[in-house]
């Protein structure tokens, strides 16, 4: 499951994005 930090990170992308994409 993803940390606090990459739902946090992905919160700013679109769906299906990724924190490091």
């Amino acid at each position: 499951m993803p940390t606090k930090t990459q739902i946090a990170s992905a919160d700013r992308l679109p769906c299906g994005g990724t924190p490091y994409e």
